[in-house]
């Protein structure tokens, strides 16, 4: 049961970090179409993606609190090991690039309209915060699932050129990768919630398409980076995912139709299918693919570190000599 509640708020904090880290780069994006187009609702929406963007991170932050509470009695020993292995100094960083994210946020979304006629200067806090967890959040935390999956890497300490070789890894790489475009996935598709009320006029769709364009096509480049993922595991977390394990098996079997499912989805939105229903069922099949790819990869991970098979043909190996030997 705890299980199942770490991998529901895991699911959900990573859409919350999602919007955030891509919610500020999509709104420049949008700040550059209503210069471009002179459209001063998508300006308007880019503000309001902003202000969500803050709220996700809000969101992420204590969810991720709530995770880290539940990670040592929901989690395997190999990633609660790897946890334990991040520095005390690097989680005082955290907060430290947190605390600057909201401050460029700040500096973003209050004042607007005095710095909308910079646009450059009115750009760069936005950019500045969204890389900043861009560069920093997604890649601790790779760095622990490659970890885990790792124990001979454990016993050396995690300082920084340990850090970075195994940042620089295949796995970890396109685990990045895999995240980034996530992120950028979501925060596209939250500009089309944001726009459904205007995605009737021509200005509207027009925009509600460029956003789920960019969606797909983010989309669409998981395909061969989460294939990338999926080859470089070791083949212990390979395994339950190919038939060694169910329920991981048919977590990943749905997490594929899913994802197949979720671009269909967006190409009808891109080609301007921008109906009420049309855009909140295409949100919620992918916040379920993600949910769905977190369930996935957790249970995959948890059944390569406690084997069920190995953990029963033990305690055969133990039992037997109790029963071959005759009675006295």
């Amino acid at each position: 049961m705890l299980e199942v509640l770490l991998v529901a708020i895991l699911g959900v904090h990573l859409l919350a970090v999602d919007l955030a880290m891509a919610g500020p780069l999509v709104a420049v994006g949008l700040q550059w179409r209503a210069r471009r187009c002179g459209d001063a609702g998508d300006s308007r929406l880019a503000r309001r993606l902003a202000a969500w963007s803050i709220a996700a991170a809000a969101l992420g932050i204590a969810l991720g609190l709530a995770a880290l509470l539940l990670a040592p009695r929901a989690e395997s020993e190999a990633y609660r090991r790897a946890l334990a292995a991040i520095p005390a100094a690097q989680w005082w960083f955290v907060a430290i690039e947190l605390a600057f994210y909201f401050l460029c946020m700040a500096a973003y979304v209050g004042p607007w309209r005095r710095f909308e006629r910079w646009p450059l200067c009115h750009a760069l806090p936005a950019i500045f915060a969204g890389t900043d967890l861009m560069y920093h959040f997604p890649p601790l935390f790779a760095v622990v699932s490659s970890l885990s999956m790792q124990p001979n890497e454990l016993a050396a300490p995690l300082d920084h050129p340990h850090y970075l070789r195994i940042l620089l890894e295949g796995q970890t790489l396109a685990m990045v990768l895999h995240h980034w475009l996530a992120g950028v996935s979501v925060a596209a598709m939250a500009v089309v919630v944001l726009n459904m009320a205007n995605a009737r006029a021509a200005a509207g769709l027009a925009t509600s398409k460029w956003a789920a364009r960019i969606a797909l096509v983010a989309t669409l480049l998981q395909l061969p980076v989460g294939l990338g993922v999926l080859l470089a595991m070791p083949a212990a977390v390979q395994n339950p995912l190919m038939g060694d394990d169910w329920i991981a098996t048919l977590l990943f079997g749905l997490s594929v139709v899913l994802a197949l499912g979720l671009m269909h989805h967006l190409t009808m939105l891109a080609l301007g299918d921008m109906r009420r229903g049309a855009a909140i069922r295409t949100t919620c099949i992918m916040a379920a693919t993600i949910i769905l790819m977190t369930a996935t990869l957790h249970r995959a991970r948890h059944r390569a570190q406690t084997p069920p098979r190995a953990a029963f043909r033990a305690s055969k190996e133990i039992a037997a000599p109790l029963f071959l030997t005759p009675p006295t």
